[in-house]
């Protein structure tokens, strides 16, 4: 879309925040938990990939869906040598799950709109989400 010129496609490429994301793009700890359970290992593994990157803007932090394509690439890179069975006797990649959830600090925690402010619950639920964030960037497994 970039190479294009294409400003709309490339404006389609940035994430909504959370308030504008639909349901059904959201997995909860169940489903998780359930997905966990399916990887092949003998280590305890999550079913779910958290990620920390710079913000491009105060207001965006992936305007032009940069990060949001890297992270399809890498996804898209994983999955190929799974299938391929990429790294000789043992393949590292056997174990990463067909399915996975992805905590991304925009589209997942409540952001404040454009030129506002988030509503009381939703402040609430974000800094109770800060709160946690260790259990994505720090946990044991």
């Amino acid at each position: 879309a970039k190479q294009r010129g294409d400003a709309d496609a490339v404006r389609r490429l940035a994430i909504a925040r959370r308030q504008e994301m639909p349901e059904a793009a959201f997995m909860t700890a169940d489903e998780c938990c359930e997905l966990s359970e399916t990887i092949p290992s003998h280590f305890n593994r999550v079913a779910a990939i958290g990620g920390s990157y710079c913000w491009r803007t105060r207001e965006h932090p992936d305007p032009e869906g940069d990060s949001l394509l890297a992270l399809a690439d890498g996804l898209e890179d994983i999955y190929r040598k799974k299938a391929e069975g990429v790294g000789g006797g043992y393949n590292i990649y056997q174990d990463f799950p067909e399915d996975v959830g992805i905590f991304w600090d925009y589209p997942c925690l409540f952001q404040h709109p454009p030129g506002g402010k988030r509503t009381e619950a939703e402040e609430r639920l974000f800094q109770e989400a800060l709160g946690s964030l260790e259990m994505i960037y720090a946990h044991q497994l």
